[in-house]
């Protein structure tokens, strides 16, 4: 079974990114969604996965939620990351971009500053 480019992009082991943070990241790169992940060309692939770490960067610490339902209850835990992961997560993307020679750009930047999308 083929690994889709979706599975890919899911780059922390520990948090899964919402669809449509994925969806941004192949729609910036003309990437179809459900193609095999090695099957996509090489540079964007590894833009799209820039993309992904600069996301990850972005995350912030949020308490657990719990959800109760009569007598059960079910509590998630968030994510809690530390600055040395989100400077390593930033600096995994711009080694990726510095691979093929791209730089962040105007039009790139407010992708990496709009973190609404994880309110």
């Amino acid at each position: 079974m083929a690994l889709l480019i979706e599975d890919y992009l899911q780059v922390l082991p520990n948090y899964t990114f919402p669809d449509r943070i994925v969806a941004r990241a192949l729609g910036f790169y003309k990437i179809e969604p459900g193609t095999p992940a090695f099957d996509v060309p090489e540079k964007e692939r590894d833009l799209a996965e820039a993309m992904m770490w600069d996301s990850a960067a972005g995350l912030v610490n949020g308490g657990a939620y719990r959800k109760q339902i009569g007598d059960r209850s079910i509590t998630t835990a968030n994510l809690q990351t530390s600055q040395q992961d989100r400077s390593a997560w930033s600096a995994k993307a711009a080694q990726l971009r510095a691979k093929w020679g791209e730089e962040v750009t105007e039009a790139y930047a407010p992708i990496i500053m709009d973190q609404s999308l994880f309110w």
